[in-house]
């Protein structure tokens, strides 16, 4: 799309306005920089900042532009855990590719939820795992929610946490648990031997 002479006017009082607070040398050579920039920088400049508006909140999370605790990923999908959880433990798959439905969702992604869930169970001794597909702002993505005491859905109560409180789970979710199994060797019964009788002889 080609920009009006008032369009592009129009973005540089803008740009101009987003750098007037910076120390007096430094604006006045970003102001410059804004002077000098062409109808093409302008209009490359205005589709980037659309394209990251555009951006869902999903495809900020998968390609990380919004900090995260990533759990597990596959060649399908990511899973992560939710900034306001629902439970404990409450954790995200998400297609690495956008889709639109549930169905669309690849069977790849569910195989996550699914191993993602025993460790959550195992390991957070959660009662049992729901795993629950939702739509927001036009993606499909899977939900995995332990239940403890009470049973719970997507319109429970959220609870808000943090990303260092997420890193600690996540260390306790991850964690390998091996359990050494020691096998019990059978006592073997001492064979008896005969004793051998030493006769003394008398000279």
């Amino acid at each position: 799309m080609a920009l009006t002479l008032e369009q592009i006017r129009s973005l540089k009082d803008q740009l101009r306005a987003q750098v007037s607070n910076l120390v007096p040398e430094k604006k006045e050579e970003a102001y410059k920089q804004i002077d000098e920039m062409s109808p093409e920088a302008i209009e490359s400049l205005l589709r980037e900042s659309q394209e990251k508006e555009e951006k869902s909140i999903f495809r900020r999370l998968v390609e990380n532009e919004i900090q995260n605790v990533r759990l597990e990923e596959n060649t399908e999908a990511i899973s992560i855990l939710d900034i306001n959880p629902i439970s404990k433990g409450h954790a995200l798959v998400i297609p690495k590719k956008p889709v639109k439905s549930p169905e669309e969702i690849p069977k790849i992604a569910f195989s996550l939820a699914e191993s993602l869930s025993k460790k959550i169970t195992n390991n957070l001794k959660a009662k049992s795992v729901k795993i629950l597909t939702d739509t927001k702002m036009g993606e499909a993505y899977i939900n995995i929610i332990p239940i403890y005491d009470t049973e719970l859905n997507l319109n429970s109560p959220r609870k808000q946490s943090n990303l260092e409180e997420l890193e600690s789970l996540k260390k306790d979710i991850l964690i390998e648990i091996i359990e050494k199994k020691i096998e019990k060797i059978p006592k073997q019964k001492k064979k008896r031997g005969r004793k051998t009788k030493f006769h003394r002889r008398i000279p």
